[in-house]
């Protein structure tokens, strides 16, 4: 499923993803021939290039902003149903400052991490594998102050959750992209609260390697009412990519996309935000909608269910 989800995507990442990698590649070739190259120079061109590559979230669109480790390797991603920190395993350092003042970790041999915090309050974790000597496997402990623990909901999708049993994050499927423009064969895997990812390299790999985790739970960044029945919800950079594909993960998240839109509404508007044909259309735009935005939502359509609307593309 993973694999024709982003064979689908391959177009629209590549419409998307063009501009600012574009931009980005400038400014790293620009650094490159004004100053020494550096290590900081190598990663973000790195990172710039395999963010070019077909079907895969760009590390560098929905709105950037700094992102400094504290010393303790931990940072925090927000969402509406509470605050999740994750930590980066090995020796963090100092960092090295690269390209839109964010900062490069190199935490493990021959490894250099870079967290993107989101406008949206997710963080893509950009991990640079610079040859053979890195290693295969790489650890992220992710826990709330809800208590916590990691689920899969589908092959590849992973959820936290809290002690009470409802959903507080969730973690995009994992990828891998070599310094070709290939894939290169990756996989998420729970050890307790901890998430693992393995990279599955070495001889005859092309260097560098990226492979990001992006963890995120907030799928509406804004909204528009067109008619008293009719509503543009815009999701999130997250929230366009962090279900797409998977029925079961839109299923077990479309509540919580809904409540946001529920959330910020008041009277009428707020009793048509909450219908169910309006919580299954949004999973229907969660699961097939992609990098689409808006989603038309039409809260007057009679609601027959995730499968109905997925099965007439959403709007019927």
């Amino acid at each position: 499923m993973i694999d024709k989800t982003r064979r689908y995507l391959r177009a629209a990442a590549m419409t998307a993803a063009a501009a600012v990698s574009m931009t980005l590649a400038g400014a790293a070739a620009a650094q490159a021939a004004t100053a020494e190259r550096t290590p900081g120079n190598d990663v973000i061109a790195a990172i710039t290039k395999a963010s070019s590559a077909p079907g895969v979230p760009d590390v560098f669109l929905g709105g950037v902003e700094r992102t400094v480790l504290p010393s303790d390797g931990k940072f925090t991603v927000t969402t509406p149903q509470g605050d999740v920190t994750v930590e980066l395993l090995g020796s963090v350092d100092s960092g090295v400052t690269v390209a839109n003042s964010l900062r490069a970790y190199e935490n493990l041999p021959d490894v250099s991490t870079v967290p993107v915090t989101k406008t949206d309050g997710s963080v893509q974790i950009a991990t640079v594998i610079a040859s053979s000597a890195s290693p295969t496997e790489y650890r992220y402990v992710i826990e709330s102050e809800k208590g916590s623990r990691l689920k899969e909901v589908d092959e590849g999708y992973i959820a936290v959750v809290s002690d009470d049993g409802n959903l507080i994050a969730g973690v995009a499927p994992a990828w891998a992209i070599d310094a070709n423009g290939g894939d290169v064969h990756t996989h998420f895997e729970i050890d307790g609260n901890t998430l693992v990812q393995y990279v599955e390299h070495g001889e005859g790999s092309a260097y560098p390697i990226v492979a990001d985790p992006w963890v995120g739970g907030t799928y509406l960044e804004s909204y528009q009412w067109l008619t008293s029945y009719r509503v543009e919800y815009r999701p999130t950079w997250y929230g366009s990519w962090g279900c797409f594909g998977s029925v079961s993960c839109a299923a077990a998240w479309q509540g919580s996309a809904q409540a946001e839109l529920v959330n910020a509404n008041s009277g009428t508007y707020k009793t048509r935000a909450g219908y169910s044909t309006t919580r299954n259309q949004i999973g229907c735009h969660m699961f097939g909608a992609g990098v689409k935005s808006p989603w038309n939502i039409e809260t007057n359509v009679g609601d027959i269910g995730l499968a109905g609307f997925i099965a007439v593309g959403c709007n019927p």
